[in-house]
């Protein structure tokens, strides 16, 4: 079961009001944001075509 109040708890838009423009994207978690965040960093280092290898296993995993 999903607990709605992590949820919320990991999504900072929701301490801001209702969001139900979502038809294109909802708002971001934090967890999602962090990842994204660290593969942006992570790709100037290593290349835009070594960067997704590495990310790869965490992928597959999830």
């Amino acid at each position: 079961m999903i607990d709605i109040d992590r949820v919320r708890a990991d999504t900072p838009g929701c301490a801001h009001g209702v969001h139900v423009d979502n038809a294109g994207a909802a708002l971001m978690l934090d967890p999602v944001l962090a990842a994204v965040r660290a593969h942006l960093d992570h790709e100037p280092r290593v290349g835009g075509c070594e960067a997704p290898r590495r990310a790869a296993p965490a992928l597959d995993a999830f």
